[in-house]
């Protein structure tokens, strides 16, 4: 993964399978006598919200917060000429939030709709928990 975002010479090749691979990993590890008895999956479905669906709550909840700071700062960046130096999935221009915004967008990250764009880098929790407690259902 690391190799892959650094953009690595052999990135490509790496792009072919490293999603795959994370994901078939994770089912390897998958423990099925989590799912024998209703409070087995329920204990399951507590200790993923705490593990996976909290700290994606708080870091999103945390990055809406920053946003204006953010953009302050020059993290984030409402220059349309940024548009023509980066590549990647998630270009898009910032722009300030009122406290209306904020709140639609920590709505968002409870429901595990969307994130903010430094949030983006927690895709992979939103991903292992959807996955993890939906099977069991």
């Amino acid at each position: 993964m690391v190799c892959g975002h650094a953009r690595a010479p052999f990135s490509g090749f790496l792009t072919l399978f490293h999603m795959a691979l994370f994901f078939m990993i994770s089912g390897y590890l998958y423990n099925d006598r989590q799912a024998n008895s209703l409070k087995e999956v329920l204990n399951y479905t507590k200790k993923k919200i705490r593990t996976l669906w909290r700290p994606y709550f708080i870091w999103n909840t945390i990055f809406v917060l920053l946003n204006n700071v953010f953009i302050e700062c020059g993290i984030y960046s409402t220059n349309p000429l940024f548009l023509r130096l980066v590549t990647g999935e998630r270009n898009e221009l910032a722009r300030y939030f009122g406290l209306g915004d904020g709140i639609k967008e920590i709505t968002k990250g409870f429901f595990m709709l969307d994130t903010v764009q430094v949030g983006g880098a927690l895709w992979f929790l939103r991903a292992v928990f959807i996955i993890s407690v939906g099977h069991n259902y």
